[in-house]
C-alpha cells in the first residue's frame, strides 16, 4: 500500500515541496492531480519506503532499524532553530491558518489548527520566546493557537516573511489607533490628527524597510537604533511620548525620524 503526502496547496507550491524532497533528500516526490474543474485534488505521492525515509529525515516520526514506530510527540529539537521553526510556521499557516482584520467590534485574529496538542503547545511556547503573544485552545479533535493582539499578528507575518500583509496590517494599525487617541483628544484638530497619522504610517514603514535590508537596523548607529526600535514597539505614540522615553528632546526625536526616513529612501 503506498502512502502519500496530501496538501491543499494550489500546484506551484506542491512543484516547490517536489524540488525539496529531491534536493535535500534525494527523494522522487510524484504530483499528482485527479478530479476535474473546482473538485481537483492535488497531492505529492511517496513510496513506502520514501515516505519512512522522508518521516524519519524531517524528525516527524520515530523509526527504528528502518521501520516505523509513531509519529514524533512534540516539536522536535531539531526544528527550534530560527530558520527551521519559520519553515514549520510557513507549513502551518499555509495549510491551516487564517488571519481576520477588524470588523465591527471584533479585533485582529490569527489562528494555526494542529491535530496534536504537544505539538501545538510547542509551538505556542516558541512563539512566546519571539514575543508573540500566541495561545492555545481545544476545538472539537483539535488543537488551535491563536493570535489575538495585533501588534503580534504583525509580528507574525513578518516572521513566516509574509512582509506585504505584515506592513498592510502594521497601517492599519496605526491609522486605527490615531483613530482611538483622537476620541481621547477632543481640543485636537482633525487635520493634525490625520497629518499625525500620515506621519508615523511613514515613519513605521520606513523603519521596517531598514530592518529587511542587508544591515538591518541593528546596523544603524545606535542613536538611530534605539529610535527605530522605541517607533516599532509604540507606532502611535507622540514625539513627546517618544522623547520621554528615549530621554531626549522632541526635536531630537524629529530629527532622528526623519534621518530614517532619509536612509530608507535610500535603499532599493
Amino acid at each position: 500500500k503506498k502512502l502519500s503526502l496530501s496538501l491543499s496547496l494550489d500546484r506551484g507550491l506542491l512543484l516547490r515541496c517536489s524540488d525539496c524532497f529531491k534536493k535535500h533528500l534525494g527523494i522522487d516526490a510524484a504530483l499528482t492531480v485527479s478530479g476535474r474543474g473546482k473538485k481537483t485534488e492535488k497531492y505529492l505521492e511517496l513510496t513506502p519506503d520514501d515516505t519512512i525515509k522522508a518521516l524519519g529525515r524531517l524528525s516527524a516520526a520515530v523509526i527504528e532499524d528502518g521501520r516505523f514506530i509513531g509519529f514524533a510527540d512534540g516539536l522536535f529539537e531539531g526544528y527550534r532553530n530560527e530558520r527551521a521553526f519559520k519553515g514549520v510556521l510557513q507549513l502551518a499557516f499555509l495549510k491551516n491558518g487564517v488571519v481576520r482584520t477588524p470588523e465591527g467590534s471584533q479585533g485582529y485574529y490569527l489562528e494555526m489548527l494542529f491535530n496534536n496538542y504537544a505539538f501545538a503547545n510547542d509551538v505556542k511556547g516558541e512563539l512566546l520566546r519571539y514575543g508573540i503573544k500566541a495561545k492555545l485552545s481545544e476545538r472539537n479533535d483539535s488543537f488551535a493557537v491563536y493570535i489575538k493582539d495585533g501588534e503580534s499578528v504583525c509580528a507574525f507575518l513578518a516572521l513566516i516573511r509574509a512582509y506585504g500583509a505584515s506592513l498592510s496590517l502594521q497601517e492599519l494599525l496605526v491609522l486605527r489607533g490615531e483613530r482611538n487617541n483622537s476620541n481621547r483628544r477632543a481640543n485636537c484638530d482633525s487635520h493634525n490628527l490625520d497629518k499625525s497619522a500620515l506621519a508615523c504610517v511613514s515613519q513605521v514603514l520606513a523603519i521596517i524597510k531598514i530592518e529587511k535590508s542587508a544591515g538591518g537596523i541593528d546596523g544603524l548607529p545606535e542613536a538611530l537604533k534605539e529610535t527605530a526600535k522605541a517607533r516599532l514597539k509604540d507606532n502611535t505614540a507622540s514625539i513627546k511620548e517618544l522623547a520621554a522615553v528615549l530621554g531626549v528632546s522632541k526635536s531630537c526625536v524629529q530629527h532622528r525620524l526623519k534621518r530614517l526616513i532619509e536612509i530608507a529612501g535610500g535603499l532599493n
